[in-house]
Protein backbone atom coordinates (compact mmCIF):
# COMPACT_ATOMS: atom_id res chain seq x y z
CA UNK A 1 0.00 0.00 0.00
CA UNK A 2 3.06 2.62 1.27
CA UNK A 3 4.64 2.03 -2.61
CA UNK A 4 0.84 2.54 -4.34
CA UNK A 5 0.61 5.74 -2.64
CA UNK A 6 4.28 6.55 -3.33
CA UNK A 7 3.62 6.19 -6.90
CA UNK A 8 0.71 8.39 -6.51
CA UNK A 9 2.96 10.85 -5.61
CA UNK A 10 5.60 11.05 -7.93
CA UNK A 11 2.91 10.66 -10.86
CA UNK A 12 1.46 13.65 -9.29
CA UNK A 13 4.58 15.61 -8.93
CA UNK A 14 5.19 14.82 -12.71
CA UNK A 15 2.23 16.32 -13.76
CA UNK A 16 1.99 19.26 -11.24
CA UNK A 17 3.79 21.55 -14.01
CA UNK A 18 1.03 21.43 -16.48
CA UNK A 19 -1.55 22.93 -13.73
CA UNK A 20 1.26 25.55 -12.93
CA UNK A 21 -0.37 28.88 -11.34
CA UNK A 22 1.49 32.59 -12.36
CA UNK A 23 4.84 33.48 -10.81
CA UNK A 24 4.59 34.58 -6.89
CA UNK A 25 3.70 37.93 -6.12
CA UNK A 26 2.07 38.41 -10.43
CA UNK A 27 -1.52 39.60 -9.83
CA UNK A 28 -3.83 37.26 -11.07
CA UNK A 29 -5.36 37.79 -14.56
CA UNK A 30 -8.92 39.39 -14.87
CA UNK A 31 -9.50 36.54 -17.96
CA UNK A 32 -10.11 33.30 -17.15
CA UNK A 33 -6.56 31.43 -18.30
CA UNK A 34 -7.00 29.06 -20.89
CA UNK A 35 -7.37 24.90 -19.69
CA UNK A 36 -4.08 23.43 -19.85
CA UNK A 37 -3.26 22.21 -23.66
CA UNK A 38 -5.94 25.39 -24.75
CA UNK A 39 -4.39 28.34 -26.55
CA UNK A 40 -5.99 32.26 -26.24
CA UNK A 41 -5.76 33.73 -29.34
CA UNK A 42 -6.89 37.13 -30.83
CA UNK A 43 -9.55 36.68 -33.22
CA UNK A 44 -9.99 37.65 -37.07
CA UNK A 45 -11.30 41.71 -37.29
CA UNK A 46 -9.57 43.42 -34.72
CA UNK A 47 -7.23 45.00 -36.02
CA UNK A 48 -8.98 48.02 -35.95
CA UNK A 49 -9.47 48.20 -32.07
CA UNK A 50 -6.31 46.87 -31.44
CA UNK A 51 -4.94 50.03 -33.83
CA UNK A 52 -6.56 51.86 -31.61
CA UNK A 53 -5.29 50.59 -28.47
CA UNK A 54 -1.22 50.90 -29.68
CA UNK A 55 -1.83 54.50 -30.20
CA UNK A 56 -2.33 54.40 -34.41
CA UNK A 57 -2.09 58.04 -35.47
CA UNK A 58 -1.08 59.58 -32.22
CA UNK A 59 2.12 60.83 -30.34
CA UNK A 60 2.44 59.04 -27.01
CA UNK A 61 4.97 60.29 -24.52
CA UNK A 62 8.74 60.33 -25.32
CA UNK A 63 7.56 61.31 -28.54
CA UNK A 64 6.35 58.12 -29.60
CA UNK A 65 4.56 56.98 -32.72
CA UNK A 66 3.57 54.06 -34.39
CA UNK A 67 5.79 53.03 -36.89
CA UNK A 68 5.20 49.54 -36.91
CA UNK A 69 2.55 46.43 -36.15
CA UNK A 70 1.89 43.14 -35.98
CA UNK A 71 -0.75 41.01 -34.90
CA UNK A 72 -0.37 37.24 -34.48
CA UNK A 73 -2.20 34.11 -32.97
CA UNK A 74 -1.43 35.09 -29.38
CA UNK A 75 0.18 38.22 -29.63
CA UNK A 76 0.33 42.21 -30.53
CA UNK A 77 4.11 43.35 -31.55
CA UNK A 78 3.87 47.31 -31.85
CA UNK A 79 7.21 49.42 -32.73
CA UNK A 80 7.58 52.79 -31.99
CA UNK A 81 9.61 55.17 -33.03
CA UNK A 82 10.40 57.69 -30.35
CA UNK A 83 12.69 60.90 -29.38
CA UNK A 84 15.68 58.54 -28.09
CA UNK A 85 14.98 55.22 -30.45
CA UNK A 86 12.98 52.61 -31.25
CA UNK A 87 11.00 50.38 -28.60
CA UNK A 88 9.00 47.32 -29.17
CA UNK A 89 6.10 46.51 -27.70
CA UNK A 90 4.13 43.49 -27.28
CA UNK A 91 0.65 42.56 -25.50
CA UNK A 92 0.02 39.36 -24.69
CA UNK A 93 -3.12 37.18 -22.60
CA UNK A 94 -2.39 38.12 -18.89
CA UNK A 95 -1.59 34.43 -18.08
CA UNK A 96 1.25 34.36 -21.00
CA UNK A 97 2.84 37.11 -19.79
CA UNK A 98 6.53 37.51 -18.72
CA UNK A 99 6.99 38.65 -14.59
CA UNK A 100 7.13 42.58 -14.47
CA UNK A 101 4.58 42.98 -17.53
CA UNK A 102 2.12 45.99 -17.16
CA UNK A 103 -1.63 44.14 -16.56
CA UNK A 104 -4.91 44.96 -17.69
CA UNK A 105 -8.16 43.44 -17.80
CA UNK A 106 -7.37 41.70 -21.17
CA UNK A 107 -3.93 42.04 -21.64
CA UNK A 108 -0.33 42.05 -20.43
CA UNK A 109 1.95 44.80 -21.87
CA UNK A 110 5.59 44.51 -21.88
CA UNK A 111 8.71 45.57 -23.42
CA UNK A 112 10.18 43.83 -25.54
CA UNK A 113 13.44 45.60 -27.31
CA UNK A 114 14.47 49.27 -26.60
CA UNK A 115 13.84 51.53 -23.53
CA UNK A 116 10.31 53.29 -23.26
CA UNK A 117 10.31 56.79 -22.39
CA UNK A 118 8.98 57.83 -18.92
CA UNK A 119 4.81 57.52 -18.90
CA UNK A 120 4.93 55.62 -22.60
CA UNK A 121 3.79 52.53 -21.54
CA UNK A 122 1.07 53.71 -18.69
CA UNK A 123 -0.12 55.99 -21.65
CA UNK A 124 -0.50 52.66 -23.80
CA UNK A 125 -1.94 50.51 -21.20
CA UNK A 126 -4.59 53.74 -20.73
CA UNK A 127 -5.34 53.44 -24.23
CA UNK A 128 -6.05 49.37 -23.69
CA UNK A 129 -7.92 49.98 -20.50
CA UNK A 130 -10.36 52.67 -22.61
CA UNK A 131 -11.02 49.96 -25.21
CA UNK A 132 -10.10 46.57 -23.53
CA UNK A 133 -14.30 45.83 -23.06
CA UNK A 134 -14.67 45.20 -27.06
CA UNK A 135 -12.44 42.24 -26.85
CA UNK A 136 -12.53 39.00 -26.18
CA UNK A 137 -10.14 36.39 -26.41
CA UNK A 138 -11.03 33.23 -28.53
CA UNK A 139 -10.09 30.12 -26.84
CA UNK A 140 -8.48 27.42 -29.02
CA UNK A 141 -9.36 23.74 -27.91
CA UNK A 142 -5.95 21.98 -27.84
CA UNK A 143 -3.62 24.98 -28.92
CA UNK A 144 -4.50 24.36 -32.72
CA UNK A 145 -1.18 23.87 -33.65
CA UNK A 146 0.17 23.11 -29.96
CA UNK A 147 3.17 25.02 -29.77
CA UNK A 148 5.45 25.16 -27.18
CA UNK A 149 2.94 24.66 -24.38
CA UNK A 150 1.14 22.10 -26.32
CA UNK A 151 4.61 19.89 -26.70
CA UNK A 152 5.44 20.38 -22.92
CA UNK A 153 2.20 19.23 -21.92
CA UNK A 154 2.84 15.75 -23.96
CA UNK A 155 6.30 15.44 -22.83
CA UNK A 156 5.54 16.11 -19.37
CA UNK A 157 2.84 13.64 -19.59
CA UNK A 158 5.03 11.13 -21.24
CA UNK A 159 7.76 11.44 -18.40
CA UNK A 160 4.76 10.83 -15.76
CA UNK A 161 4.04 8.09 -17.75
CA UNK A 162 7.08 6.62 -18.02
CA UNK A 163 8.06 7.17 -14.64
CA UNK A 164 4.58 5.55 -13.47
CA UNK A 165 5.44 2.25 -15.19
CA UNK A 166 8.78 1.73 -13.99
CA UNK A 167 7.85 2.05 -10.72
CA UNK A 168 4.74 -0.52 -11.12
CA UNK A 169 7.60 -2.88 -12.53
CA UNK A 170 9.45 -2.11 -9.45
CA UNK A 171 6.79 -3.36 -7.49
CA UNK A 172 5.97 -6.37 -9.79
CA UNK A 173 9.39 -7.02 -9.26
CA UNK A 174 9.17 -6.88 -5.27
CA UNK A 175 6.19 -8.47 -4.81
CA UNK A 176 7.05 -11.79 -7.20
CA UNK A 177 10.68 -11.85 -5.04
CA UNK A 178 8.40 -12.07 -1.72
CA UNK A 179 6.40 -14.88 -3.37
CA UNK A 180 9.46 -16.38 -4.40
CA UNK A 181 10.95 -16.09 -0.86
CA UNK A 182 7.67 -17.28 0.80
CA UNK A 183 7.22 -20.61 -1.37
CA UNK A 184 11.23 -22.27 -0.96
CA UNK A 185 10.79 -21.47 2.84
CA UNK A 186 7.65 -23.76 3.53
CA UNK A 187 8.76 -27.38 3.38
Amino acid sequence: MLRVRMLLLVIAAMAAPMWAQPPEGAPPPTVPAPAPGDEAVIPPGMESLIGDMVGRGQQLPGGCTLSDGQIDRTAVRATYTCQDGQVALELLHPTAAPAGALRTQQFALAVKSGTAPPGFVDAVAERVRAREGEFTWKIITGGAGGGERGMRSVLLTAAAVLVGLLLLAAMVRAVLRLRRGRGSGAT
